[in-house]
């Protein structure tokens, strides 16, 4: 069954608010800072070069998408697994999120 435009914008919320909060504990050490707005969380760095990493809902597709390191990388819910999941290869969305900024940082202890 399809999920309605409720379930998607309930579960694509819930997805970017913890998003936001595992990346504003990461700021308090890191050169990142996030900003969460109108069902957009944007990921500034300014080291070691400045980037952003952008993260959206897309309601008509049911995805959460994700500009970051010149790519582009498409989301959709798994119900079974009960999380967002890459498109194609089932890779946790906070898996992909986590390698992105380690590559971005150069850090390979960043933990979200």
């Amino acid at each position: 069954m399809a999920m309605s435009e409720e379930e998607f914008t309930d579960r694509a919320d819930e997805a970017l608010e913890a998003l936001d909060t595992a990346v504003s504990r990461l700021a308090a050490r890191l050169p990142v800072e996030a900003d969460h707005e109108g069902g957009v969380l944007k990921l500034s760095f300014t080291e070691p070069d400045d980037a952003v990493f952008v993260i959206s809902a897309n309601s008509p597709a049911r995805q959460l998408w994700l500009s970051a390191r010149l790519q582009s990388f498409k989301f959709d819910w798994v119900e079974d697994a009960e999380r967002w999941e890459l498109h194609g290869s089932g890779e946790p969305m906070n898996a992909v999120l986590q390698r992105l900024i380690r590559e971005q940082l150069g850090d390979d202890s960043i933990v979200l």
